[in-house]
C-alpha cells in the first residue's frame, strides 16, 4: 500500500522533528517521500521498489537509516486468531504497530538518527520474505485507522567494492501484515489428514453414540484369554 519515507538530516532533526512518527496517526508526515509498496535502492531489489520508493537521494552516500509509515483501515468482522508480519528486508529493521514493537532483526535497542544495521545480510536472503507471527500484535491492532512504522537500516551509508572503488550499497524494506480470522465453527471429523493445506470435508454421520448406560462392568483385562465384552440394548 502507500507509505511515506523521511530520512533525517541531523540528530537535531530527528529530535525535534521526528518526535511520534512511530507512535501518532496525527503526525505530520505531509513533506516525507510518498511510495507505494517496497521502498530501497541499488540492485538487486529493482523490481521489489514501488512507484516512487526510491531511496537512493535520500541514503546513498548520506546515510543507513530511513523510516518509514504506513497507514490503514481495520475494521473488525471476526475473531482474530493469529498475526503474520512477513518482510523483505535488506539489512535490517525494526517495525511498530501503533507504537508497539511487532518484529525486528539486526537493529539496535535504541535507534537513533543514523543508525546502521548491526550486521550485512547477504542480497540473496533480502529477496525471500522473512516472516514472524508477533505475540502482541493483535492487541495492538485497533478498529479505524492504524499506523504501520519501520526503521530500516542499511549496514552502511557507503559500500565501496572494486578497482577503482564503486559504491554498491543498496537496501530495501517491503513488507506484509496478514491476520487470521475465524468465520464459522463445524463440529464432525477430517477423514484425510491436511495439516498445511486447507481442510477437507468435515464428516458428521460418524454412527451410533454410545450413553446412557446403566452397568459399569469392569475393563476386560485384554488379550486373547480375555472374556467377550455384551452390550445389550
Amino acid at each position: 500500500g502507500p507509505g511515506k519515507a523521511m530520512s533525517p538530516a541531523s540528530e537535531a532533526d530527528f529530535t525535534t522533528n521526528f518526535n511520534g512518527w512511530n507512535t501518532s496517526l496525527a503526525f505530520n508526515d505531509s513533506t516525507w517521500q510518498a511510495g507505494t509498496g517496497g521502498f530501497g535502492f541499488g540492485a538487486p531489489f529493482e523490481s521489489e521498489v514501488g512507484v516512487g520508493g526510491d531511496l537512493t537521494a535520500r541514503m546513498k552516500g548520506i546515510t543507513p537509516a530511513c523510516f518509514l509509515r504506513y497507514s490503514f483501515n481495520y475494521t473488525p468482522s471476526a475473531q482474530l486468531t493469529s498475526m503474520r508480519l512477513k518482510t523483505k528486508f535488506d539489512d535490517g529493521y525494526a517495525c511498530y504497530l501503533n507504537g508497539v514493537l511487532i518484529g525486528s532483526t539486526a537493529n539496535p535497542a535504541v535507534i537513533a538518527w543514523n543508525s546502521p544495521a548491526l550486521s550485512d545480510r547477504l542480497d540473496s536472503s533480502a529477496t525471500t520474505a522473512s516472516i514472524v507471527t508477533p505475540t502482541n500484535g493483535i492487541p495492538a491492532l485497533v478498529s479505524g485507522p492504524n499506523l504501520l512504522a519501520f526503521a530500516l537500516l542499511n549496514s552502511a551509508a557507503t559500500e565501496l567494492t572494486g578497482s577503482p572503488a564503486v559504491d554498491t550499497t543498496n537496501t530495501l524494506l517491503r513488507s506484509e501484515l496478514e491476520v487470521d480470522t475465524v468465520t464459522g465453527v463445524l463440529i464432525g471429523y477430517l477423514t484425510t489428514a491436511t495439516r498445511g493445506n486447507v481442510n477437507t470435508a468435515i464428516k458428521t454421520a460418524v454412527g451410533p453414540a454410545i450413553n446412557a448406560t446403566t452397568d459399569d462392568p469392569p475393563q476386560p483385562a485384554g488379550g486373547v484369554g480375555s472374556a467377550p465384552l455384551l452390550i445389550t440394548t
